[in-house]
């Protein structure tokens, strides 16, 4: 036995937050109960509240465009919570959030921005666990109502009457007639009113088997309500639901309980009284505190929805509406599932669903397909309901480049569902043979070389293929070995396909056995090999040390996987031993971290990966935690980021699990993710719908296939435009569209009604993890609220998705240029520039509409004819604008009325000052002189008046350079403007 080191990988508890088969989980904090779904953030997108109990606090998850939930945002609250529901209690627009904590109720109004301001608090007497919002007076404001935790004063009830500013007036407890297990609002006797119903105990301990009943306490309008009604229920009551679920328009109640019938149906009278209770289901493991009546798959039957808290999981039992249900549908959510809510968490308008789990601290989102299924699990059609699976392969066996399915069947016979491309099947083809009695195991491969596909069955029946589907005469290869699994493979390099058989090493000498092939389908004579004291159980095989020659790996009692290298003729070497954690159950060959070298995956409590080194050792194991015990796996890409993944069966409480462990390419691997399947079997793997994504097939059950599907997540799911002049085009907005999914989106069409346009930019194919935009267009034709919505047809679950649109188109006016005009105009400096303009009224508005041009340049001047346009609602008129960039601006030379006289006498002056200038007094004498000529001439000519003259205009012209000048167009209030460029040259 070679030594090796081990090397143990605890899972940790952080969740996948990527959608995979429709499911993905968040994180939140310690002890997850409470839960809602409200946009808290006026963004458009759903998101997620949690309320978390060990951490006295909440957590806020706001969603993305993707449908994800961002990393949580946590509050701080004063005590332990509970539950907690949403509504705008303050009536501002913005959501706020009420909690339940023990001894009070906590209310946190919301800013709109998916803040909230500090928590305001209504102490209880009688404490608050369950809680519950509801107009219960009438007066148009929501209230609470909450039922208080068990203890000393368990049970009373509470009810806070809303004032409508976000603060709450205490009213006096009441007793509900016993120790309430849970509760709901509805209105039983249907005069408008809510009433209360109470999954009552006599006792607050459910180990004590009290007996059970149902209370119903009418509301009388005022936020009062009467004496309570009992009614007798089974043991241990442990859920409350109520609806109309017999069709017949009254409101009935569901109970669930922990023991004897786990669903029970009271039929309402309508009157507020219901009938004795009737069993529905004695199916315990349905039992839940939890309970919900939706119409999940809109066929307008109320469904029922639970959390399974006692066993990790979830159901759902689709109803009949007649007060049946079918069978449940369960789904694994974690450890422990708490209370959920129901809402379209990704906008595709399909109902999903959002639990947390109570010991994982993380929130499940399960999204929904719109047909009351939240998976994209399908079984197999195989003809007959009570029809079960032993072993399954794929392949093209009818020839038509499908791959086909093959599954072995409890019956003894082979059924081949040929495939149609798409993920679906046609009916089985049947082919009778009397396969093995405990073992089972299919393997495909062309052993006679015509061609076609044959199948190997359990290791002992050749069946050869006709290439229709149907297969010839079985062959036994051998009867005498009683065969734990086998293998194919050229062992001794003829290119002939051979068979290894590994048989009971309890009761076999030599356990393992070779049958060479011959190349027709017939095999020699079996070679019988193995000495050891270890017992040898799976069988994988590969070329591990890259000589070329084919190598086997043995899973071994007890614990370990055994290596024996072969030499190419047949032959192999003596087994070397690698330890597992356990006894491993299955043994698988991949190359798992792309060195192009053959890895190993065992199972046994856990999945043990060993790297090879390419010499045929694996001297390092790394052990990974799946959620149940685990079976047999399977390897391929499953979300096509090019990295292999496990899929690994097991067992577990309930129904078999399949976890899928998401590969980082470099051999290691993420935590699992874990979905239920109809039971634990081999893991087939083959892309079945075309795709280009490997899918999952378990052979269990009636056949669980998991089929890679697109995911599609509109965002924002309303858009509002807000006000936009009647007529005119609003800005546009646009919606994103992600495929969430691990499949590719096909497109079918994108349309848009009402007065919206739709320009898609996305294709007619949208990658898994891609995102594309539609631009969206709002014109409004006419005045007043208007709506529409944009269609998306695609493949995604539900086939379209759909946004809801609004706007509101107002009086307007819109100027623009007529039709082969520009309010641009390029002119030369000192020429007219001209613009062909329309102004137009929108649908439902008229008048005289009043135009004038304001911001002209320096020496522009800006013309309107006519200055004004009459116009019929919804009319137009046509109108030019001129703008001249030159102006002509005179010159005015001013002079005044001495005469000639004056000017004659200062001429004079001016001519004797240099002979006198030597001179000062004869010069002072002789200005004087000139200033008496002056005044004389004044005086001569009656005063001092003035004169001009106008030697001619002088142009100027705009300076080169862009401009933009403002049109305005009035009429009474409605008031519009539009820019006109000019560009002077």
């Amino acid at each position: 036995m070679s030594s090796s080191s081990l090397l143990v990988a605890q899972s940790t508890t952080n969740p996948a937050s990527q959608y995979f088969f429709n499911k993905a989980s968040f994180v939140t904090g310690s002890l997850p109960t409470g839960v809602a779904l409200a946009d808290v953030n006026a963004d458009g997108r759903a998101d997620v509240i949690v309320a978390n109990q060990d951490d006295k606090s909440l957590s806020v998850l706001l969603g993305q465009t993707d449908g994800t939930l961002g990393p949580k945002n946590d509050i701080a609250l004063e005590d332990y919570p509970f539950q907690l529901v949403t509504g705008d209690f303050n009536a501002d627009g913005k959501i706020d959030v009420a909690v339940s904590q023990r001894s009070k109720v906590g209310m946190l109004l919301g800013k709109g921005d998916g803040t909230f301001e500090a928590e305001a608090t209504y102490a209880l007497p009688y404490g608050a666990g369950f809680l519950a919002t509801s107009d219960v007076n009438k007066d148009g404001k929501p209230d609470l109502v909450a039922v208080g935790t068990c203890g000393s004063s368990c049970g009373f009830v509470s009810v806070l009457l809303g004032k409508g500013d976000g603060t709450f007036e205490v009213q006096p407890s009441f007793s509900p007639g016993g120790v309430p297990w849970a509760f709901t609002v509805c209105d039983l006797n249907k005069d408008g009113i809510p009433d209360l119903a109470f999954a009552n105990s006599s006792s607050d301990s459910p180990n004590n088997y009290p007996p059970g009943f149902v209370s119903v306490v009418i509301g009388h309008g005022n936020g009062t309500f009467g004496n309570p009604t009992s009614y007798p229920s089974e043991t241990n009551i442990a859920g409350i639901a109520s609806g109309d679920v017999t069709g017949d328009g009254i409101p009935d109640i569901i109970v669930s309980h922990f023991v004897g019938n786990a669903l029970a149906l009271l039929k309402g009278n309508g009157d507020g009284t219901f009938q004795p209770e009737s069993g529905l289901s004695s199916d315990t493991t349905l039992s839940s505190q939890f309970l919900q009546l939706v119409d999940l798959n809109r066929d307008g039957k109320l469904d029922l929805v639970m959390s399974s808290v006692f066993n990790g999981g979830a159901a759902i039992l689709m109803g009949n509406g007649d007060g049946t249900f079918q069978s449940p549908q369960a789904y694994f959510t974690g450890s422990q599932p708490y209370s959920f809510t129901i809402g379209d968490i990704n906008g595709d308008g399909n109902v999903d669903w959002i639990m947390p789990d109570w010991y994982g601290k993380y929130l499940a989102v399960l999204l929904g397909n719109g047909d009351g299924r939240f998976s994209p699990r399908t079984d197999l059609p195989l003809g007959d309901p009570q029809t079960y699976v032993f072993s399954a392969a794929t392949g093209d066996f009818d020839g038509d480049g499908k791959s086909d399915v093959a599954v072995e069947t409890q019956a003894g016979d082979l059924r081949v569902l040929p495939g149609k491309g798409n993920g679906t099947f046609k009916s089985p083809v049947v082919t009778q043979f009397n396969g093995g009695s405990t073992f089972h195991q299919l393997i495909a491969g062309d052993f006679n070389k015509d061609g076609r596909l044959d199948l190997l069955a359990d290791g002992t029946t050749f069946l050869p293929g006709n290439g229709n589907g149907a297969f010839g005469t079985a062959v036994q290869v051998n009867s005498d070995f009683n065969i734990r699994s086998f293998a194919v493979g050229d062992f001794n390099g003829d290119g002939n396909p051979d068979v290894l058989d590994v048989g009971n090493g309890f009761f076999e000498t030599q356990p393992i056995q070779l049958l060479l092939g011959n190349g027709d389908g017939t095999f020699q004579a079996a070679k019988r090999f193995w000495d050891l004291k270890y017992v040898p159980d799976e069988v994988a095989v590969g070329d591990f040390n890259k000589d070329g020659k084919l190598d086997i790996a043995l899973s071994v009692n007890p614990n370990g996987v055994a290596i024996m290298l072969g030499d190419g003729t047949g032959g192999f070497a003596a087994p070397v031993i690698y330890p597992t954690d356990d006894l491993p159950n299955s043994i698988t060959v991949a190359d798992l971290n792309h060195d192009g070298l053959p890895d190993l995956i065992a199972t046994g409590l856990k999945v043990d990966v060993f790297l090879g080194k390419g010499d045929g050792t694996f001297p390092n194991r790394v052990d990974y935690d799946p959620s149940s015990f685990p079976n047999q796996v399977g390897t391929g890409d499953f979300n096509g980021d090019g990295k292999l993944d496990l899929a690994v069966t097991g067992y577990g409480n309930g129904p078999g699990y399949l976890d899928i462990l998401f590969g980082k390419g470099d051999g290691t691997f993420q935590s699992p993710v874990t979905f239920t399947s109809n039971g634990s079997g081999a893991v087939v793997v083959n892309d079945l719908n075309g795709d280009g994504i490997d899918d999952v097939l378990v052979a269990a059950g009636t056949g669980s296939l998991f089929l890679s599907s697109p995911i599609a997540t509109v965002s924002p799911s309303i858009l509002d435009f807000g006000t936009a002049v009647s007529g005119a085009a609003a800005p546009g907005k646009s919606i994103t569209i992600t495929n969430s999914g691990n499949g590719p989106l096909t497109i079918a069409s994108v349309a848009a009604t009402g007065p919206f346009t739709a320009d898609s930019q996305c294709g007619s194919s949208l990658a898994a993890s891609a995102n594309c935009t539609i631009d969206v267009t709002f014109t409004p034709a006419s005045l007043g609220a208007q709506s529409g919505s944009v269609l998306v047809t695609d493949s995604a679950p539900g086939g379209a998705q759909s946004v809801a649109l609004s706007g509101t188109g107002a009086a307007g006016l819109t100027i623009s240029a007529q039709t082969g005009g520009s309010t641009s105009a390029t002119v030369a400096s000192g020429s007219t520039a001209s613009y062909a303009l329309a102004v137009k009224a929108s649908p439902g508005f008229g008048g005289t509409v009043t135009l004038t041009c304001g911001g002209a340049p320096t020496y522009a001047a800006c013309n309107v004819s006519p200055s004004s346009v009459p116009l019929a609602s919804g009319g137009s008129g046509t109108f030019s604008v001129s703008i001249t960039t030159s102006q002509s601006i005179a010159l005015t030379v001013r002079h005044d009325r001495f005469g000639a006289a004056s000017g004659a006498g200062l001429l004079l002056s001016a001519l004797l000052l240099p002979l006198f200038r030597r001179r000062s007094r004869a010069l002072s004498a002789l200005l004087g002189i000139a200033a008496l000529s002056c005044l004389f001439c004044l005086s001569a000519c009656g005063g001092g008046g003035g004169g001009s003259s106008s030697p001619g205009p002088t142009a100027h012209n705009v300076s080169p350079g862009t401009y933009n000048l403002t049109l305005t167009a009035s009429s009474g209030s409605v008031t519009t403007t539009q820019s006109l460029t000019l560009v002077v040259r």
